[in-house]
């Protein structure tokens, strides 16, 4: 089998890879166009990887040029695209290069998964496409995006349903709820940011009253599901549609705030909880139905915000010391 992974050299990209170099006779490709990674990370994962040498294929490629892309598919089994513009902070700042990053790019990613005869196209997509809906926020819900990545991830969702029903490619959307752990270095979702802002002496800004919840989810256990996407056969019925992916348990914002102080605190380190403005198109309430997933990914399991948290503050700590010039570790392979 020959998996290739776009956003490879990124978090999610990174820990998917590990795992993905524990399935026997798995190739994998990784496409990146390192504008927020390096291959020496890829390089650190593979050497720390029992086998892993010569089974990894790097290609520099941006996916938003479709020329940059010709014969890079070709032979793959199945696709996971991870490449995209994350964050709804950045799309407000950068709409257009939202919109190429996460439609131009996705649909030159599913052109060549069709022109290559690619059976499987696993798309990386977002709970926010719902908007501010009320629980339970199930995945047949009416789409609602308030800020420009909700609606990039949303068109991302429609070329993957357009392009199963029209092509036979086997698209499935994956909704990720918050992910977190480690190698989340460039992440800027609220628990790496809560944990650069200690690192950096800086107060934990919680934005609004913190009341607002989300749904945390381990990056080993996401991995985990997305190495089942491509080897699993996948309920015919559901493919072409959006899974939510997520652990059922909601914890308020200011809960984990109150959890990253009590971390550092037994780490001998301080931290201190301010409050800001709320942002724009923030979600009030993260509460992603489990129901699909349980169908599709029956032996999911998924660690508590208890468990990864602490997992994850080790991480951070090891390697901020090491951090380079560009704000990166200069080793993420631990």
């Amino acid at each position: 089998m020959i998996v290739l992974v776009t956003g490879g050299a990124g978090f999610i990209g990174l820990n998917l890879l590990r795992l993905l170099l524990r399935v026997p006779d798995c190739e994998i490709r990784v496409l990146d166009d390192f504008s927020n990674s390096s291959p020496e990370r890829i390089t650190q994962v593979v050497s720390a990887s029992q086998g892993g040498a010569g089974r990894v294929r790097v290609i520099r490629a941006d996916i938003t040029n479709a020329s940059s892309l010709n014969g890079v598919t070709d032979g793959v089994d199945a696709i996971v695209h991870l490449a995209a513009q994350t964050g709804v902070i950045l799309s407000l700042a950068n709409a257009r290069r939202d919109m190429e990053q996460n439609i131009i790019g996705t649909f030159n990613m599913l052109e060549a998964c069709r022109t290559a005869k690619i059976r499987r196209f696993v798309h990386a997509s977002s709970a926010a496409v719902l908007g501010n809906v009320r629980p339970p926020q199930h995945e047949d819900m009416p789409s609602r995006p308030l800020v420009p990545y909700a609606a990039s991830k949303a068109a991302g969702e429609s070329y993957c349903k357009a392009y199963h029903h029209s092509f036979g490619i086997e698209t499935i959307a994956l909704r990720f709820s918050n992910v977190y752990g480690p190698l989340s270095w460039n992440k800027g979702s609220v628990v790496a940011k809560f944990l650069k802002g200690v690192l950096a002496g800086e107060p934990l800004v919680v934005n609004g009253d913190g009341t607002q919840t989300r749904d945390f989810i381990y990056v080993e256990d996401l991995a985990r599901i997305l190495v089942q996407a491509v080897q699993s056969s996948l309920d015919p019925a559901l493919l072409g549609g959006a899974c939510n992916i997520a652990t059922g348990v909601q914890t308020q914002v200011i809960d984990l705030a109150h959890a990253v102080c009590a971390a550092f605190a037994a780490r001998e380190r301080q931290c201190r909880v301010e409050f800001g403005p709320p942002l724009i198109g923030d979600t009030l309430v993260s509460a992603p139905t489990t129901d699909r997933r349980k169908h599709l990914f029956p032996d999911a399991t998924f660690c508590s915000i208890a468990e990864g948290l602490p997992t994850t503050i080790d991480w951070f700590l090891a390697h901020w010391p090491s951090r380079a010039k560009t704000g990166l570790p200069t080793n993420v392979a631990e």
